[in-house]
Protein backbone atom coordinates (compact mmCIF):
# COMPACT_ATOMS: atom_id res chain seq x y z
CA UNK A 1 0.00 0.00 0.00
CA UNK A 2 0.76 3.33 -0.87
CA UNK A 3 2.57 5.74 2.30
CA UNK A 4 1.11 9.12 2.89
CA UNK A 5 3.54 11.90 4.12
CA UNK A 6 2.78 15.95 4.56
CA UNK A 7 5.24 18.50 4.11
CA UNK A 8 5.54 21.65 2.72
CA UNK A 9 7.98 24.36 1.33
CA UNK A 10 9.00 27.50 3.12
CA UNK A 11 8.59 30.78 1.62
CA UNK A 12 11.56 33.11 2.79
CA UNK A 13 10.43 35.64 5.62
CA UNK A 14 9.95 39.34 3.77
CA UNK A 15 13.36 42.08 4.92
CA UNK A 16 12.88 43.78 7.89
CA UNK A 17 13.19 47.60 8.02
CA UNK A 18 15.20 50.17 10.18
CA UNK A 19 12.80 51.51 12.06
CA UNK A 20 14.82 53.63 14.91
CA UNK A 21 17.35 55.15 14.75
CA UNK A 22 18.14 56.02 11.01
CA UNK A 23 18.92 58.86 9.37
CA UNK A 24 22.57 60.01 11.26
CA UNK A 25 19.84 60.16 14.31
CA UNK A 26 21.70 62.04 17.20
CA UNK A 27 21.74 59.65 20.46
CA UNK A 28 22.17 60.45 23.75
CA UNK A 29 23.75 57.09 25.48
CA UNK A 30 26.08 54.70 24.58
CA UNK A 31 23.84 51.68 24.45
CA UNK A 32 21.31 52.62 22.44
CA UNK A 33 18.38 50.37 21.12
CA UNK A 34 18.08 49.62 17.43
CA UNK A 35 14.54 48.51 16.27
CA UNK A 36 13.87 46.99 13.20
CA UNK A 37 10.05 46.68 12.09
CA UNK A 38 8.98 43.42 11.77
CA UNK A 39 9.17 41.00 8.75
CA UNK A 40 6.63 39.10 7.28
CA UNK A 41 6.29 35.55 6.67
CA UNK A 42 3.51 33.67 4.76
CA UNK A 43 3.86 30.57 7.04
CA UNK A 44 3.65 32.57 10.34
CA UNK A 45 6.68 30.77 11.68
CA UNK A 46 8.15 32.02 14.70
CA UNK A 47 10.87 34.71 13.72
CA UNK A 48 13.87 36.24 15.17
CA UNK A 49 16.35 38.73 14.01
CA UNK A 50 20.19 39.03 13.54
CA UNK A 51 21.58 42.70 14.07
CA UNK A 52 24.87 43.99 12.85
CA UNK A 53 26.82 47.33 13.52
CA UNK A 54 29.19 48.82 11.73
CA UNK A 55 32.00 51.94 11.79
CA UNK A 56 30.84 52.02 8.11
CA UNK A 57 28.73 50.43 5.44
CA UNK A 58 31.58 49.73 3.37
CA UNK A 59 33.78 47.33 5.87
CA UNK A 60 34.13 44.49 5.47
CA UNK A 61 32.67 43.15 8.39
CA UNK A 62 30.58 44.37 11.57
CA UNK A 63 32.29 45.67 14.56
CA UNK A 64 29.32 43.93 16.75
CA UNK A 65 26.53 41.40 16.36
CA UNK A 66 24.47 39.61 17.47
CA UNK A 67 21.76 36.75 16.63
CA UNK A 68 18.38 35.09 17.46
CA UNK A 69 16.63 37.93 18.92
CA UNK A 70 13.08 36.75 19.43
CA UNK A 71 10.63 38.55 18.17
CA UNK A 72 8.02 41.30 19.89
CA UNK A 73 5.42 43.53 18.54
CA UNK A 74 5.04 45.63 15.42
CA UNK A 75 8.67 46.13 16.09
CA UNK A 76 12.01 44.00 17.42
CA UNK A 77 14.98 45.73 19.26
CA UNK A 78 17.96 45.11 20.83
CA UNK A 79 20.20 46.63 23.01
CA UNK A 80 24.02 47.63 21.43
CA UNK A 81 26.48 46.20 23.55
CA UNK A 82 29.14 46.58 24.54
CA UNK A 83 29.13 50.51 24.60
CA UNK A 84 29.63 52.01 21.78
CA UNK A 85 32.18 55.18 21.76
CA UNK A 86 31.70 59.33 22.15
CA UNK A 87 31.02 61.20 18.91
CA UNK A 88 31.29 58.41 16.68
CA UNK A 89 29.41 57.95 13.69
CA UNK A 90 27.90 54.21 13.25
CA UNK A 91 25.61 52.42 10.61
CA UNK A 92 24.00 49.26 11.93
CA UNK A 93 21.16 47.05 9.16
CA UNK A 94 19.03 43.58 10.34
CA UNK A 95 17.36 40.33 8.94
CA UNK A 96 15.10 37.79 10.03
CA UNK A 97 15.71 33.97 10.27
CA UNK A 98 12.23 32.05 10.51
CA UNK A 99 13.64 29.06 11.57
CA UNK A 100 14.62 27.57 8.10
CA UNK A 101 15.79 30.72 5.87
CA UNK A 102 17.16 33.91 6.46
CA UNK A 103 16.15 37.31 4.48
CA UNK A 104 18.33 39.33 2.48
CA UNK A 105 20.02 41.98 4.78
CA UNK A 106 18.32 45.06 5.49
CA UNK A 107 19.32 48.55 4.41
CA UNK A 108 21.79 50.20 6.42
CA UNK A 109 21.03 52.50 8.46
CA UNK A 110 22.99 55.14 10.59
CA UNK A 111 23.31 57.06 13.84
CA UNK A 112 25.76 59.59 16.40
CA UNK A 113 26.64 58.89 19.71
CA UNK A 114 26.39 62.34 21.72
CA UNK A 115 26.08 61.28 25.59
CA UNK A 116 27.99 64.22 27.03
CA UNK A 117 27.44 67.85 25.60
CA UNK A 118 31.37 68.85 25.47
CA UNK A 119 32.30 72.83 24.62
CA UNK A 120 34.30 73.87 21.61
CA UNK A 121 38.38 72.33 21.90
CA UNK A 122 40.66 75.02 23.16
CA UNK A 123 42.32 77.22 19.88
CA UNK A 124 44.69 80.21 19.33
CA UNK A 125 44.24 82.92 18.32
CA UNK A 126 47.12 84.75 15.86
CA UNK A 127 47.12 88.30 14.90
CA UNK A 128 46.93 91.04 15.12
CA UNK A 129 49.76 90.96 18.07
CA UNK A 130 53.22 90.68 19.63
CA UNK A 131 55.02 92.27 22.68
CA UNK A 132 56.33 96.16 21.10
CA UNK A 133 53.79 95.66 18.36
CA UNK A 134 51.96 99.38 16.88
CA UNK A 135 50.08 99.22 14.04
CA UNK A 136 48.69 102.22 12.21
CA UNK A 137 45.16 100.65 10.63
CA UNK A 138 42.75 101.30 13.43
CA UNK A 139 40.32 99.14 11.48
CA UNK A 140 42.65 96.02 11.49
CA UNK A 141 41.92 92.65 10.99
CA UNK A 142 42.16 89.83 13.56
CA UNK A 143 42.20 86.65 12.82
CA UNK A 144 42.17 83.25 15.13
CA UNK A 145 42.10 79.77 14.35
CA UNK A 146 39.40 77.47 14.45
CA UNK A 147 37.79 75.76 18.13
CA UNK A 148 37.04 72.26 16.50
CA UNK A 149 33.64 70.92 18.13
CA UNK A 150 33.72 67.21 18.45
CA UNK A 151 29.96 66.98 19.36
CA UNK A 152 27.77 65.75 16.34
CA UNK A 153 25.18 68.18 15.17
CA UNK A 154 26.58 71.49 17.10
CA UNK A 155 27.81 74.26 15.63
CA UNK A 156 30.42 77.31 16.73
CA UNK A 157 30.27 80.76 16.80
CA UNK A 158 32.75 83.12 18.01
CA UNK A 159 33.15 86.41 20.36
CA UNK A 160 35.87 88.87 19.75
CA UNK A 161 36.91 90.48 23.00
CA UNK A 162 39.22 93.87 23.10
CA UNK A 163 40.13 95.38 26.15
CA UNK A 164 42.45 98.35 27.23
CA UNK A 165 43.69 96.65 30.48
CA UNK A 166 45.07 92.95 30.60
CA UNK A 167 42.43 92.00 33.22
CA UNK A 168 39.39 92.84 30.52
CA UNK A 169 38.04 95.09 33.15
CA UNK A 170 36.54 97.34 30.14
CA UNK A 171 35.77 94.91 27.10
CA UNK A 172 34.34 96.13 23.85
CA UNK A 173 33.08 92.75 21.74
CA UNK A 174 31.96 91.88 18.89
CA UNK A 175 29.55 88.79 19.11
CA UNK A 176 28.27 85.54 16.38
CA UNK A 177 31.18 85.75 14.35
CA UNK A 178 30.97 82.96 12.04
CA UNK A 179 34.22 82.75 10.43
CA UNK A 180 37.64 83.09 12.02
CA UNK A 181 39.05 86.14 11.09
CA UNK A 182 36.73 90.00 11.51
CA UNK A 183 37.46 93.13 10.12
CA UNK A 184 36.64 95.72 12.78
CA UNK A 185 34.22 98.39 11.73
CA UNK A 186 34.88 100.48 14.78
CA UNK A 187 38.04 102.44 14.61
CA UNK A 188 40.26 101.83 17.62
CA UNK A 189 41.80 105.01 19.34
CA UNK A 190 45.15 106.82 19.04
CA UNK A 191 47.82 106.02 21.09
CA UNK A 192 46.18 103.27 23.15
CA UNK A 193 47.39 99.73 24.17
CA UNK A 194 45.19 97.04 23.56
CA UNK A 195 44.85 93.50 25.04
CA UNK A 196 42.27 90.82 22.61
CA UNK A 197 40.99 87.51 23.10
CA UNK A 198 38.23 85.07 21.48
CA UNK A 199 35.75 83.23 23.17
CA UNK A 200 33.78 80.14 21.41
CA UNK A 201 30.34 79.25 22.04
CA UNK A 202 28.62 76.14 20.94
CA UNK A 203 24.90 76.20 20.59
CA UNK A 204 24.38 74.42 23.62
CA UNK A 205 25.34 77.89 25.17
CA UNK A 206 29.09 75.66 26.06
CA UNK A 207 31.85 78.04 25.82
CA UNK A 208 35.72 77.86 25.20
CA UNK A 209 38.34 81.19 26.06
CA UNK A 210 41.53 81.07 23.63
CA UNK A 211 44.42 80.06 25.17
CA UNK A 212 46.51 82.99 24.60
CA UNK A 213 45.85 86.85 24.82
CA UNK A 214 47.33 88.66 22.57
CA UNK A 215 48.51 92.92 23.02
CA UNK A 216 49.28 95.56 20.69
CA UNK A 217 49.35 99.30 20.75
CA UNK A 218 48.03 101.76 18.01
CA UNK A 219 50.88 104.58 16.83
CA UNK A 220 51.14 107.76 18.55
CA UNK A 221 50.90 110.96 16.54
CA UNK A 222 54.40 112.16 15.55
CA UNK A 223 56.10 108.72 16.90
CA UNK A 224 58.26 108.83 13.89
CA UNK A 225 60.82 106.20 15.16
CA UNK A 226 58.33 103.89 16.12
CA UNK A 227 59.67 103.46 20.08
CA UNK A 228 55.54 104.86 21.25
CA UNK A 229 57.00 107.88 22.03
CA UNK A 230 57.23 111.48 20.48
CA UNK A 231 59.96 113.40 21.58
CA UNK A 232 63.84 115.00 19.99
CA UNK A 233 64.78 111.71 18.63
CA UNK A 234 61.80 111.49 16.45
CA UNK A 235 62.73 114.83 14.89
CA UNK A 236 66.40 113.57 14.53
CA UNK A 237 64.89 110.67 12.54
CA UNK A 238 63.28 112.12 10.30
CA UNK A 239 66.29 114.57 9.39
CA UNK A 240 68.31 111.33 9.19
CA UNK A 241 65.61 110.18 6.35
CA UNK A 242 65.54 113.29 4.68
CA UNK A 243 69.34 113.39 4.23
CA UNK A 244 69.08 109.42 2.98
CA UNK A 245 69.53 106.91 5.51
CA UNK A 246 67.64 104.41 6.55
CA UNK A 247 65.85 103.34 7.88
CA UNK A 248 63.03 105.50 7.53
CA UNK A 249 59.32 106.10 9.03
CA UNK A 250 57.39 102.65 8.25
CA UNK A 251 54.94 104.00 6.67
CA UNK A 252 55.07 107.28 6.10
CA UNK A 253 52.38 108.18 7.98
CA UNK A 254 54.15 107.17 11.07
CA UNK A 255 55.60 110.80 11.17
CA UNK A 256 52.94 112.92 10.51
Amino acid sequence: DWYAAIFRMNTVPTVPIPMHPIGNAIIDTYTPMVFLWNAEDAENDIRRYDYEIYLDSTDPGPLYATAGINEQADSTGWIVSPALAENQSYCWRGRCFDGYEYSAWSPFASFMINAVEEPPQQFLVVEPGYSGLIIHNLLPEFSWLEAVEFDPGDSVYYTLQIATDSAFGFIQTVDSIRRITYQLTDGLLYNTAYWWRVKATDNTGRSTVSTNTLSFRTWRLGDANGDWNVNLLDLLFLIDYLYGMPPGPEPLVGCE
